[in-house]
């Protein structure tokens, strides 16, 4: 993200992250909720993909917020900003092993209290197990 690599723990980072894939299928529709999340001792930042009615090829909507534990610091939630180019694509949708993976490239973007501060997004890549 804006030229720095974003990814959540390998073995041997000091740093606590969470992956966690939520499916809803209540409403007649498939939905599945990515969440990563990486944690540091002031800090938590973390991409969601929300994907209704998934299937190869389709889209999904990506997020990134931030949140600081001083209370002095305000969070940022970040959304697409569907005015510039962007791709979201699953690229496989594995129904028998519940196995989703994809790509996506955007700009995020945040209107926080009147900011408009921007995250690049290249070659972002997910694949995991719901």
């Amino acid at each position: 993200m804006d030229g720095v690599p974003w990814r959540i723990c390998y073995k041997g980072d000091l740093l606590k992250a969470a992956t966690s894939v939520y499916q809803d299928i209540s409403f007649g529709n498939d939905y599945l909720s990515i969440v990563c999340k990486k944690n540091t001792s002031s800090f938590q930042e973390g991409i969601y993909l929300d994907m209704w009615s998934p299937q190869i090829g389709s889209d999904f909507i990506v997020r990134y917020s931030t949140k600081g534990e001083d209370t002095t610091y305000t969070p940022g939630v970040y959304s697409v900003d569907y005015s510039l180019p962007q791709h979201m694509e699953i690229t496989h949708f594995d129904t028998i092993n519940r196995i989703v993976s994809g790509r996506f490239e955007c700009t995020l973007i945040t209107n926080w209290f009147g900011s408009k501060d921007t995250i690049k997004v290249t070659e972002g890549v997910f694949d995991t197990h719901y």
